[in-house]
């Protein structure tokens, strides 16, 4: 996705993670993880590895 611009974007994850619990940073990151899809990765709990090293 090269529609956003990476420094607002870094900046708006920052403005929103600040207001979170740590605890809500955690389900956050691990959310974000599970959506994410990287062509050649497999995600396992939570590790992200290459697909030719599973």
């Amino acid at each position: 996705m090269d529609v956003f611009n990476p420094k607002i974007l870094d900046a708006s994850i920052r403005d929103v993670s600040s207001c979170l619990s740590d605890n809500q940073k955690v389900e956050l990151l691990l959310y974000a993880i599970k959506s994410l899809h990287f062509e050649g990765y497999v995600f396992h709990s939570w590790a992200c590895r290459p697909t030719n090293q599973c």
